[in-house]
């Protein structure tokens, strides 16, 4: 089967954005073959030219793609590579692609970007108001205002072959199936549900817990790779245990820190970026053709 002849299907993200729900209760479903994209963010476009002759060699008439790093990176940072040299890759490798974009209220993505890279996958040692000053301010926020990225694939794919769909959506089971139905060509998708997956938790008490080990031991592992003491590929297994323990305490750590309160953007902080993501998503709703207030969106 030629590659002209073939329906590729991308999704790029949003990380944080029901991304594990759709890679592993949804993607695998369809009958299509199946890329999850796994690599660094540095060697994303090589990564993309390989998957083009994995796609090649494929016999099935469908191919769904997803990485929701393909977006850029989850908190904004423009190196190694912005999304918008991701996106001409993509066009590059895949010029008849249809993409899948899927958003989340920027407030609580700030939130869940934040707690996950702290008390689940990741090692940010910073306190939450450094995060919103430095992380936020630079990177983040600019990352957030969704019309700008979704302006860029309509231009170089086309708005019919852009879909959008904000995440809280898939409350609506009937709706959410309906988009993605149409977009993938499929006539029916029973297995779409609220389920919840690889969520992160939004106990203030149980996030400042982890801040001081995962400072530590990202100092010690660097002392370790400068003193000759650990090799860089095994780096990558002591994260992943690490990552794990936290995961497999969590359950603990609730019980204990049960009365704590939840993390909390500050009201005045809250207000200002407001005024930003409102415009955004003013501009995004006319791209999308999606009322975003009926989603509580700012």
């Amino acid at each position: 089967m030629t590659e002209s002849s073939k329906e590729i299907f991308i999704h790029i993200g949003f990380p944080k954005s029901a991304s594990t729900y759709l890679q592993t209760e949804v993607f695998p479903e369809i009958d299509a073959e199946y890329f999850f994209v796994l690599g660094d963010l540095n060697i994303i476009t090589e990564l993309i030219k390989n998957l083009k002759a994995q796609v090649a060699k494929s016999k099935k008439k469908k191919i769904v793609i997803s990485q929701e790093s393909l977006s850029g990176h989850p908190h904004g940072h423009n190196a190694p590579i912005g999304f918008n040299k991701i996106a001409d890759a993509l066009k590059e490798n895949f010029p008849n692609a249809k993409i899948l974009i899927i958003i989340r209220n920027q407030f609580e993505y700030i939130k869940s970007v934040y707690s996950y890279s702290t008390a689940t996958e990741g090692m940010l040692s910073c306190n939450f108001e450094n995060y919103l000053n430095k992380i936020g301010d630079n990177y983040l926020f600019p990352k957030l205002q969704y019309n700008i990225l979704i302006e860029y694939y309509i231009k170089y794919f086309g708005k019919d072959r852009v879909l959008v769909v904000p995440m809280e959506m898939i409350k609506n089971k009937t709706e959410f199936n309906n988009k993605l139905m149409n977009f993938f060509g499929v006539s029916s998708l029973p297995f779409v549900n609220s389920k919840k997956v690889n969520t992160s938790t939004k106990n203030l008490c149980i996030i400042n817990f982890w801040r001081p080990f995962n400072y530590f031991l990202k100092k010690a592992v660097s002392l370790l790779v400068v003193l000759g003491l650990i090799q860089k590929e095994k780096i990558r297994a002591v994260k992943n245990f690490y990552y794990r323990f936290k995961i497999i305490s969590l359950p603990i750590l609730e019980k204990i820190f049960f009365l704590s309160g939840d993390l909390k953007i500050p009201k005045e902080r809250e207000k200002k970026l407001s005024t930003i993501f409102s415009k955004s998503n003013k501009d995004t709703e006319n791209l999308i053709d999606i009322d975003l207030n009926k989603y509580d969106y700012p």
